[in-house]
């Protein structure tokens, strides 16, 4: 329970005002449905879905209110366009990527932390194919397609302050490594972005990356 009042406090940002957890009961009328109560999270469980089965881009309106078994206008009053929907949707993806990924804070070695964040955020873009790829991608809108991005860059944001965290602990970090002027901010910026990247590309990619990173820390 703890953990999902704190998931809901990271999501409320990003809801235009709505409150989270307001139940709207929506009589539906027609084959197969039922009266029910459906609220925002249960609409964006319902996308996530769809994401996971038929990619983010298929996610939209009608998608969605037959996942959720709902009327379409009732998706439309939580989300006012397709844009918005998708960009929710991501934001929620990123999310649950972000308390996935809490326990790398334990770590006091960063390779060992970067190696497990690698193969969590790995995961999380098998379960969703193409989430890592698509990201604002068929987000015409141009105000929507930057706040999908900033919904992005929040998360991303707290993911490379746990990694910096676990990089000042790290007591085999040669120090030279950061004597002539790198900074560790922007290691770790470099490094995620990189990280990001490698996971597009392949397994390949990521061991390369992995084993780079170690030879230049130790």
């Amino acid at each position: 329970m703890r953990k999902e009042r704190e998931r809901k406090k990271w999501m409320k940002p990003f809801h235009d005002g709505k409150k989270k957890g307001f139940l709207a009961f929506t009589i539906v009328k027609g084959i197969g449905m039922n009266t029910v109560i459906t609220s925002n999270e249960a609409l964006l469980e319902a996308s996530k879905k769809i994401a996971k089965e038929k990619g983010i881009l298929a996610i939209n309106m009608r998608e969605v209110a037959a996942k959720a078994n709902v009327a379409v206008g009732s998706v439309y009053n939580y989300f006012p366009n397709k844009a918005t929907l998708i960009s929710e949707t991501i934001a929620s993806i990123w999310c649950d990527v972000f308390y996935g990924t809490k326990g790398c804070m334990t770590f006091t070695c960063f390779s060992e932390c970067l190696k497990w964040l690698m193969d969590t955020i790995g995961a999380c873009s098998k379960e969703y194919p193409d989430f890592l790829k698509t990201h604002a991608l068929g987000i015409k809108e141009e105000k929507e397609r930057e706040k999908s991005r900033q919904m992005m860059e929040t998360y991303r944001k707290h993911l490379k302050e746990q990694m910096l965290f676990v990089l000042e602990k790290d007591q085999k970090v040669r120090k030279e490594v950061f004597a002539d002027g790198l900074q560790k901010e922007d290691f770790i910026d470099f490094v995620f972005s990189n990280v990001i990247t490698a996971l597009n590309k392949g397994e390949r990619e990521c061991e390369i990356l992995f084993q780079i990173i170690e030879k230049l820390l130790y």
